[in-house]
């Protein structure tokens, strides 16, 4: 798995489809609902933040905001859309611009976790981890392992209908990607606690790592995160051990351990 992705979130074309995106999802309501009380005025830190979704539900629990993307453009229409709020173009691999400690809330929404290597994963986990003050905060989605994925081959991919045009995109956007999974699936990967899945993303132009909850736990409490908390796709509270195959993806909740 490479840094391919990245070249995907510079396309001007995929800063479009974010832009429309501008509602929480289920577990997020859940989540900030969660923490509202805890992280009222205090330092948050929004990482991978697109278009700048999440921006004002975070600025309603905190005026002391920041948010980063390591896509330059998507920064540059944060910082048009949102003009007076601090923005920065980081990658969160090596943040260190911030200093330990920093921050009271850190969030890392809709999967952007898992678009990097499975090294560099855990590379952000560790930098999250040294950011935020004992006791802080640490929430982020992941892709679920449990949940299964179809390939670039499977029918489902087609969305019939009896309009001929439309029906002819659909057949034109189907065989593109099966061009894009020929070319990706080399780089898949896959080990006992973790896969690389070239998905229908973007139709089959992205790597995304997946994880079991169960394993997901395990990372986040070897790099000294405690009272783990799941929340599953529709936006209820979850455990480790409950089977979960329809959430396609998973957002976790954990405490850096205090001093």
């Amino acid at each position: 798995m490479s840094d391919s992705n990245k070249n995907v979130y510079l396309d001007d074309r995929i800063v479009t489809i974010y832009a429309n995106k501008t509602k929480l999802y289920e577990p997020e309501v859940t989540l900030f609902a969660a923490i509202k009380d805890e992280v009222a005025g205090q330092p948050i830190f929004d990482i991978g933040i697109g278009t700048g979704r999440t921006t004002p539900f975070l600025r309603e629990l905190s005026q002391d905001y920041l948010g980063c993307d390591y896509s330059e453009k998507m920064t540059r229409y944060c910082q048009q859309l949102y003009p007076g709020v601090n923005f920065a173009t980081v990658d969160a691999r090596n943040m260190k611009e911030y200093r330990d400690g920093q921050f009271a809330f850190v969030i890392f929404s809709f999967n952007g976790i898992d678009s990097v290597p499975p090294e560099d994963r855990l590379a952000i986990i560790k930098e999250c981890h040294r950011v935020l003050k004992p006791g802080g905060l640490f929430a982020f989605s992941s892709h679920n392992i449990e949940k299964p994925v179809y390939g670039a081959f499977h029918l489902s991919n087609i969305e019939f209908t009896l309009h001929p045009i439309r029906l002819a995109r659909e057949l034109q956007k189907y065989f593109t990607g099966w061009g894009h999974h020929l070319k990706n699936r080399k780089k898949e990967i896959f080990t006992p606690d973790y896969t690389v899945r070239n998905d229908n993303a973007h139709n089959y132009t992205l790597m995304h790592y997946y994880i079991s909850k169960a394993n997901q736990v395990k990372q986040l409490q070897s790099f000294g995160f405690e009272e783990v908390r799941i929340i599953d796709r529709k936006g209820a509270w979850t455990d480790a051990t409950t089977p979960d195959s329809t959430s396609s993806w998973i957002y976790y909740l954990a405490r850096k351990r205090r001093a």
